[in-house]
């Protein structure tokens, strides 16, 4: 919107201006030859419409002005902003020319913007040139690994899943990985490394390890220590019979003597000490899970083919 033109619009002022005048008006009729303008008293270049007219008589004097008002069917003209693109305000009177034209200003301006908008446009097909380079991998050596955000690979990338691939359709890969994770058929393919069917963790190689090893899961040797309660040294103590009383007697004259109890007396003891000592304890296993992890999050495991 903004700036606005019409072909053909040329006419001649209905009455004279001063210097300090912000409305006028032209021929009747002719108000339509000029676009509609609707930015009322809002500043030129705005997001409205609104419109330059030069205004010149016979002595060859020149003002550009803005018009930022004008209704359809109107030969009135209003809230002008006067003396633009370095032009003066003026004294006009009836019958001085108004037309729609080109000032040096709207051709320096359309150039630069023409200009501009190049410059954006190669900027974007660079961009975009880069971002496909990037995406295909132009820019990205074979055998890159990474994670995407995504169920399926993007162009150039294959999933590193531990499949078979054709040596010919990825030289650079092949040379990048070789047959360190599977010869493939021996001739025309070989594997890539497989990190999405085990779920795999990737670390650091250094020390014992080497770049494409592989490691099962294990559990660190550890120990957990467990104790009861000691009572420390202590007795216990029972009842038990203390003594018993007896008395004989014969059951006939020169007949078989026996003997009898006569009492019971009871008495309690001690056992003996086994000193201060604990009791073996059973410790029972924790968690549900079927693995160790840590905090993690899912991504698709790539890697660069080509």
């Amino acid at each position: 919107m903004t700036q606005k033109f019409s072909n053909n619009a040329r006419t001649v002022l209905a009455a004279g201006i001063s210097a300090a005048d912000v409305s006028l008006s032209v021929q009747s009729g002719d108000g339509d030859l000029f676009p509609v303008a609707d930015t009322d008293t809002g500043p030129l270049f705005s997001a409205d419409d609104w419109f330059k007219l030069f205004i010149t008589d016979v002595s060859g004097q020149i003002e550009i002005v803005g018009v930022r008002t004008r209704a359809g069917g109107s030969d009135v003209m209003s809230n002008v902003v006067r003396a633009l693109d370095g032009t003066t305000a003026r004294i006009w009177g009836v019958g001085a020319v108004a037309y729609q034209a080109f000032s040096a200003n709207d051709l320096v301006s359309a150039i630069s913007n023409a200009e501009a908008a190049l410059l954006a446009a190669q900027e974007a097909e660079t961009v975009a040139t880069n971002a496909l380079a990037l995406v295909s991998g132009g820019s990205i050596p074979p055998g890159l690994c990474a994670d995407w955000p995504q169920t399926t690979p993007p162009v150039g990338w294959l999933v590193r899943n531990g499949q078979a691939v054709s040596r010919a359709d990825h030289p650079g890969l092949f040379t990048a990985i070789g047959t360190k994770y599977g010869i493939g058929d021996g001739t025309l393919t070989f594997n890539l490394p497989d990190d999405a069917t085990n779920n795999r963790f990737t670390r650091a190689a250094g020390g014992s390890l080497a770049v494409g090893d592989v490691q099962s899961p294990v559990n660190m040797a550890h120990t957990h220590a467990a104790s009861s309660g000691s009572t420390g040294s202590h007795t216990h103590t029972e009842s038990r019979i203390g003594s018993v009383g007896t008395a004989s007697a014969n059951l006939a004259s020169g007949g078989v003597g026996i003997s009898y109890v006569t009492s019971v007396s009871s008495s309690t003891v001690n056992t003996s000490s086994a000193g201060s000592h604990a009791h073996t304890v059973s410790v029972t296993s924790s968690g549900d899970a079927t693995e160790n992890r840590p905090f993690a999050r899912v991504y698709l495991p790539i890697i660069k083919g080509g």
